[in-house]
């Protein structure tokens, strides 16, 4: 498919055909579930945001201190 047009390749009429009709249906429902991908994804996006915000704020909360080498023993 491109554009509006639905290209096939086929040498047979009949095979043709049916790959036509599914190629159609497929472009189709596609359409129709077009609009719940889009917000499906914005979900997800904004749900990876907010983790993501969420895990920052824990990280500068927690305290560095355990980050520091114990000193050397002699």
């Amino acid at each position: 498919m491109e554009g509006n047009i639905i290209y096939i390749y086929e040498k047979s009429e009949d095979v043709a055909i049916e790959t036509l009709k599914h190629e159609f249906l497929d472009y189709s429902i596609g359409q129709i579930v077009e609009p719940y991908k889009e917000v499906t994804n914005k979900l997800i996006s904004l749900i990876n945001e907010s983790a993501y915000k969420k895990k920052e704020k824990l990280v500068e909360a927690l305290p560095t201190d355990w980050l520091t080498p114990p000193p050397a023993v002699s």
